[in-house]
């Protein structure tokens, strides 16, 4: 199957990132640039202040040199990161043996497998995976070591740290238009509610009017819980206090911090599987249970029956026994109750003096019974 269009995220995140530190350090920069030439102008004017001026120069300067230099070794490392990521695409691109197309396939795979990893928070075992000789230098999944102490902490139904890390990444958030933040204050508004503390509630809650500003709605709820007896069964109010919630936070902690880092849309892992069921569903999936077909297999039967059937201009019948296509060099073969099977399918069942028992009716045939079926 053609995956080249899940491709994109992988080159797409560390060339946003490298793009991202080029502008913060020009800004630094210029910033740092702008500050010194205030000073130089202050030393026309006050010639006597000179000696002072020339220290809080030096200090400057060598503010300016310890950021740019951590600056420039991130920018070596995305820049790094970004080649190895489309080097490594190229690759695949160019790969014409069989064996260096499946070897490729396989480390997708891997790939796939990482990023699916990392959306469903398992950073050790994402680390693990992208490890590997193939991958080392096309991930740089330290950037989620932050994200494990806060999802850690929501774990523990610690709101401090995910605050904490919505302020430091609050003007990224603002931008994408994230709710995160008023979700969090909502729940810290909740948990006080829970304390019986209704007037920190609202002290709270005037104390963030610009982080409610733009969404009075979430406001209004949360304080809904402040005239209720017992908000926590009322419908309306309950998924607040259910433990379940803190699952969420988590999730949608996650999902910004994906977003903000170029992780965006869909998992690829699930776009194939999904492409790769919807190919191979046909109208007999669901009804009957083929062992040979993966949209018939238990643990994907459940995704299957949400896709639709594929659109085959030319069918291919495939023998239900031994799962390999049936043609002129394998033709099949129709036993008088009407099933259909290979000719290798009946003769390894052919052990009985010309005796073959149908796997789906039970019935037992002699060999010369089973006619050849045509199909025009």
């Amino acid at each position: 199957m053609d995956c080249s269009g899940l491709e994109t995220h992988f080159v797409k995140a560390p060339a946003d990132a490298l793009a991202r530190n080029a502008k913060a350090t020009t800004k630094l920069i210029e910033a740092q640039l702008k500050k010194i030439g205030s000073a130089l102008d202050k030393l026309k004017d006050n010639p006597s202040e000179r000696a002072a001026v020339v220290t809080k120069l030096k200090k400057q300067l060598a503010t300016l040199k310890k950021k740019a230099k951590s600056q420039l070794e991130l920018e070596h490392r995305l820049a790094k990161q970004t080649l190895a990521c489309a080097q490594h695409l190229q690759h695949g691109l160019r790969a014409t043996s069989p064996a260096e197309q499946a070897a490729w396939r396989e480390v997708r795979l891997q790939r796939f497998l990482i990023d699916h990893f990392v959306r469903c928070g398992h950073y050790a075992t994402a680390s693990a995976l992208a490890a590997q000789p193939a991958l080392e230098h096309c991930y740089d999944l330290s950037i989620f070591e932050e994200l494990t102490v806060v999802e850690d902490a929501l774990r523990q139904q610690d709101l401090g740290p995910a605050l904490a890390w919505c302020e430091t990444h609050q003007a990224r958030l603002s931008k994408k238009k994230s709710t995160m933040a008023v979700t969090l204050r909502c729940q810290q508004m909740i948990e006080l509610v829970r304390q019986g503390k209704h007037l920190d509630a609202i002290a709270l809650a005037r104390a963030n009017s610009d982080v409610f500003e733009e969404h009075p709605q979430e406001l209004q709820l949360a304080l809904g819980t402040l005239v209720m007896d017992e908000p926590e069964t009322h419908p309306r109010y309950q998924h607040f206090f259910h433990p379940s919630r803190w699952l969420s936070l988590m999730d949608q902690l996650r999902r910004n911090a994906l977003s903000l880092h170029g992780w965006t849309g869909a998992a690829p892992l699930e776009l194939a599987l999904t492409v790769g069921l919807a190919a191979l569903k046909c109208e007999a999936c669901g009804n009957e249970i083929n062992p040979n077909c993966p949209a018939c297999q238990t643990r994907l039967r459940h995704v299957a029956a949400q896709l639709p059937v594929g659109n085959r201009a030319q069918s291919v019948l495939v023998c239900r026994l031994t799962g390999r296509v049936m043609d002129d060099s394998n033709p099949p073969m129709m036993l008088p109750n009407g099933n259909v099977y290979s000719a290798e399918g009946l003769k390894a069942m052919d052990r009985e003096q010309g005796r073959i028992v149908c796997p789906r009716s039970q019935k037992v045939y002699h060999m010369v019974e089973a006619k050849r079926l045509y199909i025009l």
